[in-house]
């Protein structure tokens, strides 16, 4: 895999002999690890592979740091790959969903949630459920009030 970039967060590490560069994740996200800290070691790590996995277990956190993560990566270029394992709740769905379909996969018992936003004035909600939805019909194929549905 090359040389392994040293990373000062408990919550994101290097997992060494790996196929493609990959990280583990855990924690609360904006909490434990900002989106954008992520995203920049995953830009990093992924380097000349052009590719980065990660091993996403969190049960979410706040959806600002989640969408900084899926706008950098998918800016960036970087073909991302995510296994769902323990949990993917939250705005963790939004990490995963940066990987795209192909290329995201819950482990067998892994506990996935999707829900709207909550916190914030109407029109941030309103905002946050907006750009969620439009990720999540990305992501399915379904429609964007389909997926609204789903959210409530």
């Amino acid at each position: 895999m090359g040389q392994v970039i040293g990373i000062s967060n408990t919550h994101i590490r290097a997992v060494e002999g790996a196929e493609i560069p990959t990280l583990k994740v855990s924690g609360t996200v904006g909490v434990d690890f900002s989106g954008s800290d992520l995203a920049d070691a995953v830009v990093r790590y992924a380097g000349d592979f052009g590719e980065a996995r990660l091993l996403l277990d969190s049960f979410g956190g706040f959806a600002s740091d989640a969408f900084a993560f899926y706008d950098t990566v998918r800016a960036e270029g970087v073909r991302l790959h995510v296994d769902g394992r323990g949990t993917v709740a939250s705005a963790a769905t939004i990490i995963m969903a940066a990987a795209g379909r192909k290329r995201s996969r819950l482990y067998p018992h892994a506990e996935y949630l999707v829900h709207g936003a909550t916190g914030g004035d109407a029109e941030g909600v309103e905002r946050a459920n907006e750009k969620m939805a439009t990720i999540y019909a990305e992501l399915t194929g379904m429609t964007k009030p389909e997926v609204r549905k789903i959210m409530k």
